[in-house]
């Protein structure tokens, strides 16, 4: 249980982490 929860939250720190640079980069771009 401990590894399968592992494995869902990483993964999903790392796709939240890409997604908010993409938005502040492209605020930047914007900007």
């Amino acid at each position: 249980m401990n590894g399968l929860l592992e494995n869902g939250v990483i993964p999903l720190c790392i796709g939240l982490l890409l997604l908010s640079g993409a938005l502040w980069v492209f605020q930047v771009a914007m900007g």
